[in-house]
């Protein structure tokens, strides 16, 4: 099915909270969980070289306990998911995601990228203060403004997902790591195979899976990195074969979050009116909207657009809807002001250029 990956892994993103939280409760280890072994033994970590895990015989095995919602105790961050997935008879797909997040000023910026399948492409998320931008696969941004403290992004919480808790059945101490130069507690973690279900769409035969949790004084034992293989067999009977990794690295260092490169706002020559709301800039389309009569709006454009340079058209009525045309050398914009049920109105600017 296409799309079926790409649609299926940004649901399936919620993985990547779980794993912030990892239940947002302790959890008992069980009678067989152990130590890992006298001396020292190197595990080859997903993106950060070779670390050693050391577990001296004599240190007692540590409960995997994570800071509820740890991210939220943070002062910035970055993270980054990456699932690659190949379904027997078909090209590897890989879908990343990277984002960073920073308490002052309030900003987050998320890249989803999918690779290798029928719809590659790159969707990038920008969110400052109660500015939003949107940018597509083919290049197009979507600029949005919100007002209200609503709009503020809150840190820490991801997208769209708060995830309660994460379903493992056990799981047993290694070791201490260094990830992303972070001091950190390595568990390996016995997944049910029904929690991976939704990954193959099918049966799931075989899973391993590994956590790091930091263990520094001074920072919340927040999920370092955590990792998953799995293999399985779809419901129609493909074999398909699993990998995803989520880390977070770059903890409370300086991190600045830009718009997206392209991003335009609205042209220095257009005047915006005074207390618009839900402003949305899709190109060459600007759209607000005001509390204010359709009349005062419209009144305030035939004063201010010629201040700006621009010369007055047509302009005509409607009912109560207001249209004006206005030309400022080969550029041409045209307004259309329009009533609201529930009062104020809405506005629509259309620029034409060469």
């Amino acid at each position: 099915m296409k799309k079926q990956f790409v649609w299926g892994a940004i649901a399936l993103l919620v993985l990547a909270a779980m794993a912030c939280s990892l239940g947002g409760k302790t959890a008992t280890p069980p009678p067989q969980a152990t130590s890992a072994p006298a001396g020292e033994a190197t595990s080859a970590l997903p993106s950060g070289g070779e670390a050693t895990s050391v577990a001296p015989a004599t240190e007692e095995a540590p409960p995997l306990e994570i800071a509820p919602n740890a991210l939220e105790n943070l002062n910035s961050y970055r993270s980054r998911l990456i699932w690659t997935q190949t379904v027997e008879g078909k090209p590897t797909e890989t879908l990343t995601m990277e984002q960073e997040e920073t308490r002052q000023p309030p900003a987050r910026r998320i890249v989803l990228t999918s690779e290798g399948g029928e719809n590659p492409g790159t969707m990038e998320l920008v969110q400052i203060g109660n500015t939003s931008w949107m940018c597509s696969p083919d290049g197009g941004c979507i600029q949005t403004q919100q007002s209200g403290e609503e709009s503020t992004p809150t840190f820490g919480e991801g997208m769209i997902w708060k995830p309660e808790d994460f379903a493992f059945s056990d799981y047993q101490y290694v070791g201490r790591d260094t990830v992303n130069g972070v001091r950190s507690r390595h568990y390996t973690m016995n997944l049910t195979p029904e929690m991976l279900a939704g990954m193959v769409q099918g049966t799931v035969t075989a899973t391993k899976a590994d956590v790091w949790v930091a263990d520094e004084a001074g920072v919340p034992a927040y999920v370092t990195r955590f990792t998953i293989s799995y293999e399985g067999t779809q419901e129609d009977g493909k074999k398909i074969q699993g990998d995803w990794t989520y880390e977070v690295y770059d903890v409370n260092q300086p991190i600045t979050i830009q718009p997206p490169e392209g991003a335009t706002g609205v042209p220095e020559d257009i005047p915006v009116y005074p207390g618009a709301t839900d402003q949305a800039i899709m190109g060459a389309l600007i759209m607000f909207s005001s509390a204010d009569a359709v009349e005062d709006v419209a009144e305030f454009y035939r004063t201010q657009m010629p201040a700006q340079g621009w010369t007055a058209g047509e302009e005509s009525t409607l009912g109560n809807m207001v249209t004006q045309e206005w030309t400022k050398g080969d550029r041409k914009a045209s307004l259309m002001i329009s009533p609201k049920d529930e009062g104020g109105c809405s506005v629509m600017i259309s620029i034409e250029q060469p």
